[in-house]
């Protein structure tokens, strides 16, 4: 007979702190970022609505940056927190690398657009982004490795 309240029952009962939202709910970020960018490059070159922004030289380069820098970011987080632990910065460069191959299948996307165009000028701005993003994500004091 096994006595109520022993150690190895304390211990089952116990969420694990390490995932208190779950671990797949860490995904939902990642997964929302990259729905929004598949919207804005599967959106048609005439429905583009013009903006200031547009108007400066290699905005589209400065645009793809930001957003594969924020893909990186949001990627690093799950990827950090499962599994990537063992290896310093492991977790920074799989998230680049998912981020590059994302924006790898985005370029192939603009294919079927009207009026949009696959570019490795826009692919480079990608990669830039999502390296800078994980140069950051190892120099975060703290950082999970």
């Amino acid at each position: 007979m096994s006595v109520s309240g022993t150690a190895n029952e304390r211990k089952r009962k116990q969420p694990d702190k390490g995932k208190p939202l779950g671990s797949w709910a860490l995904w939902l970020l990642p997964l929302g970022w990259m729905a929004l960018i598949f919207a804005a490059s599967h959106t048609p070159a005439s429905d583009i609505p013009s903006l200031w922004f547009w108007t400066l030289p290699e905005s589209d380069k400065i645009a793809h940056s930001i957003l594969y820098f924020i893909l990186c970011l949001t990627l690093y987080v799950p990827l950090s927190r499962r599994g990537l632990r063992a290896r310093p910065g492991a977790a920074a460069w799989v998230a680049a690398g998912l981020a590059v191959l994302y924006g790898v299948s985005d370029e192939l996307h603009q294919y079927a657009v009207p009026g949009r165009t696959p570019s490795l000028g826009d692919l480079g701005a990608d990669f830039v982004g999502a390296s800078l993003a994980a140069l950051l994500a190892q120099a975060l004091p703290g950082r999970r490795r």
